[in-house]
């Protein structure tokens, strides 16, 4: 083979030096089989020749994307590519890989030019010689000479798509070394990791892991994938070393593609997926699992699924469950429930969720489920869980304990009363209740009353309550009776949930003077302090005995006194109710067929115990009505008639 070659460094302007190819300034350090120096010298070789320079170690196994060389235009255009030969004992042996066709502009300037591979090429530790494939005589290509470096070229003719001799065959030998190099692409020896917490609002870190070839910068490509870690997409703008993890991400695992960069070469390796990355916490204490699970399951239609037992330390209120769901197939009613704990397994219901439809196709996110009314739930252990209308939701759950048992769905009525005993599972369902500290016991805001009227001898007397705040449930009233002053107190009768006073049993007013009531409510968080009525003072009513008339019979006479007396000439003692007691008279004159049939007016004046009957009363009875009062209001007494007034 003709070789024409001179000794001093070549160079040529005016031309980019190759089409099909990238043209570097300068090799920079980098990881490559071959020589990545500018050699001092440069040969034109003619075209249909195989020329290699070698054989260079590889110690590790290790892939190839492209080959470089320094290489100037000639006089015209120049097609070439480049090679990789296997060594066979000191010499060029079987083909690893051709590059694709590059043309070098008629006068480039001097430069490193890249000759692509058609994908990346695996070699494997040994020894290997590299080369150009020429397809024209014009081009320069520079070498160098390297102790232990020689060159071997032998006839091939080219071909622009074809692959040269897989053997590389007899050669000729040379003491040059092309300035040509292969990059050796960056090879992950243990994968990329994320740190941080995989939740919304925290940011997780890329480290890189580790590689071969010295990688001088990484790229980064931050994905999003199913809970499974499957199924995983690029997200827009995630191209740095840390990632902000956004709401969209809640639900979804994360993981980080690492692109190894050296030399111009580059490789990627993938970080294992995150844990399930989290929502921001709930706000105050709740009762079940916050976290979202990695497995996704559809339940069943017409079955109760519950997880727990979730302890409550004290008393709290919640008005809803809340739940990670997913919509399937087609829409399908759910409803939340709640079941106390039962020696370690559900027991009684204690609240059911109003219906929530899921529709088909609906994107993952917790979701509520409302109860009618808040839920008042004492400290305690519960289980929560899903009563499911169809099986196509997907809700999310991770390990844990479980149970579910067949129950007929209904969209208003309740499901079972009692669990019962249930079928395992391991679905710690992603559902909580957020809990509002519970109301304390009730306290009284207004007091409880006794009505102002009608309290005396034979009355039957209702209280009411009062007002009270923290919803009360329940009440209880003790009756107590009081001295005459109110003073001095005492239960009269037992407590009892009826407002109406009981006193003996009787169930109305007897002998006492003065009444009050003490009201106690009750809640979920226990019974108040009693709260006291004001006390009323039992009015006056008569005894209806001990009353006559002095001179009854016979009959009263014009101008002569008729006087009442009572027994002890006292009429207080005549009275039931708190004394003191005062009785005021009023004289009547009445008309009528018979005593039994009366119509009585008073007679002005005639308010004293006596009466001295005028002409006017001759022919009339006379009745007498006493009106007694007291603190409480009064009370009246009517005698019977008299005989008819006799004239003097």
């Amino acid at each position: 083979m003709a070789l024409s070659a001179c000794i001093a460094a070549g160079s040529a302007s005016g031309q980019p030096a190759a089409s099909g190819a990238s043209r570097h300034a300068a090799a920079g350090p980098v990881a490559a089989i071959g020589t990545t120096s500018v050699g001092d010298s440069k040969a034109v070789r003619p075209d249909g020749y195989l020329d290699a320079s070698g054989p260079y170690a590889l110690r590790d196994a290790a892939s190839v994307a492209s080959l470089t060389g320094y290489v100037a235009g000639g006089g015209s255009p120049q097609r070439m590519r480049a090679v990789i030969y296997r060594d066979s004992f000191g010499r060029p042996g079987p083909l690893a890989a051709v590059s694709g066709e590059v043309t070098i502009a008629a006068g480039a300037a001097a430069a490193w030019v890249d000759f692509p591979l058609p994908g990346p090429v695996a070699l494997d530790p040994g020894d290997y010689w590299l080369g150009y494939w020429l397809g024209g005589r014009v081009a320069s290509e520079f070498y160098a000479a390297v102790p232990g470096r020689v060159g071997r070229y032998a006839a091939a003719a080219y071909s622009s798509t074809a692959n040269p001799p897989a053997a590389f065959g007899p050669s000729t030998s040379d003491p040059f070394a092309y300035s040509l190099y292969a990059a050796l692409l960056p090879a992950s020896t243990a994968p990329p990791t994320i740190s941080g917490t995989p939740a919304q609002g925290q940011t997780l870190t890329a480290l890189e892991g580790s590689w071969t070839g010295s990688p001088s910068t990484f790229a980064y490509r931050w994905q999003r994938c199913e809970t499974t870690g499957a199924a995983c997409t690029d997200i827009a703008g995630a191209a740095g070393k840390t990632y902000a993890v956004a709401a969209a991400d809640v639900g979804s695992t994360l993981r980080v593609v690492v692109s190894a960069l050296a030399g111009g070469a580059s490789a990627g390796a993938t970080s294992a997926p995150t844990a399930v990355v989290q929502g921001p916490p709930p706000a105050g204490p709740t009762l079940g699992n916050t976290s979202i699970g990695a497995s996704r399951d559809m339940g069943g239609g017409g079955f109760v699924d519950v997880a727990g037992p979730y302890s409550l330390a004290a008393p709290g209120s919640v008005a809803e469950l809340t739940g990670f769901v997913q919509g399937g197939r087609s829409a399908e009613p759910l409803r939340g429930v709640i079941y106390a704990d039962d020696h370690g397994k559900p027991g009684g219901l204690v609240a059911v969720s109003s219906e929530v439809t899921v529709p088909a196709g609906a994107p993952r996110a917790w979701i509520d489920f409302p109860f009618a009314a808040p839920v008042t739930l004492p400290a305690g252990s519960y289980w929560l869980g899903y009563w499911f209308g169809a099986s196509t939701a997907l809700v999310y759950s991770q390990p844990g304990a479980g149970l579910y048992t067949p129950a007929v769905y209904s969209s208003v009525g309740p499901p079972p009363a009692q669990f019962g005993a249930g079928m395992p599972s391991s679905l710690g369902l992603s559902l909580f209740a957020t809990v509002s500290a519970a109301a304390g016991a009730p306290v009284n805001v207004t007091p409880p009353t006794i009505p102002t009227s009608d309290v005396e001898f034979g009355a039957i007397v209702t209280a009411t309550p009062g007002t009270w705040t923290n919803s009360p449930t329940s009440f209880s009233y003790q009756w107590q009776r009081c001295d005459d002053t109110g003073a001095s107190c005492v239960d009269d009768g037992p407590a009892s949930s009826a407002p109406t006073f009981q006193g003996s049993g009787t169930g109305v007013v007897g002998d006492e003077h003065a009444l009050r009531v003490l009201v106690t409510a009750t809640n979920a968080a226990g019974p108040s302090a009693a709260a006291v009525s004001a006390v009323r003072i039992v009015a006056p009513h008569s005894k209806g005995e001990g009353l006559f008339f002095d001179f009854y019979s016979p009959a009263p006479v014009q101008g002569q006194a008729f006087t009442y007396v009572d027994e002890g000439d006292d009429p207080t003692i005549d009275w039931y109710g708190a004394q003191p007691i005062t009785i005021a008279y009023q004289w009547r004159r009445c008309d009528g067929p018979s005593p039994m049939f009366q119509t009585c007016s008073d007679i002005t004046g005639a308010n004293a115990r006596s009466y001295v009957p005028t002409a006017a009363d001759v022919g009339h009875r006379l009745e007498l009505v006493l009106t007694a009062t007291n603190a409480g209001g009064s009370g009246s007494f009517t005698n019977p008639v008299t005989e008819l007034v006799v004239g003097a």
